[in-house]
């Protein structure tokens, strides 16, 4: 995907609030359905039935050419090009990855155990092991009140 098309897009916006707000109201309805089906996931349950159809509306916008690129090591690998055009091209590369995420690794989303936060994220440790979406935020949170919880015991 170009820039070109992405400046004409903000162009287009900026001329038409109305087209603004129905852009801003479709995308923000397809983030809370991506939201609900990684969460769901994340959490072994199946997506809710009506939130697949409007993902799969999404993902028939959007054309897919594949194309040989080199990959690390020297070796070839197929790659999808989209070609979009429309409300699609805004969305197109957000909507390409989650279905890679939530068909290729499924099996490693988890949600962060903070009970405050409502991160899902992909955990790539070696012995599937995560347990926080950031160390340096939820993470250190849990950690300095376990810390403090054996510190005020006598």
């Amino acid at each position: 995907m170009t820039r070109e098309p992405i400046v004409s897009w903000l162009e287009r916006l900026h001329r038409s609030p109305s087209t603004a707000r129905r852009v801003l109201s479709s995308t923000l309805r397809l983030r809370e359905t991506l939201y609900r089906v990684f969460w769901s996931t994340a959490n072994h349950r199946p997506p809710p039935r009506a939130d697949v159809p409007v993902i799969n509306r999404a993902l028939a916008a959007i054309r897919l050419s594949p194309a040989l690129s080199m990959r690390r090591g020297r070796r070839l690998g197929v790659v999808y090009r989209a070609d979009v055009s429309g409300v699609a091209s805004l969305v197109a590369p957000v909507v390409i990855a989650a279905a890679q995420v939530l068909t290729d690794q499924a099996a490693q989303l988890r949600r962060c155990l903070n009970a405050q936060c409502a991160a899902v994220f992909v955990d790539r440790t070696k012995n599937r092991s995560r347990r926080w979406c950031h160390m340096m935020v939820c993470g250190s949170v849990f950690k300095m009140r376990r810390y403090r919880g054996t510190k005020r015991r006598p």
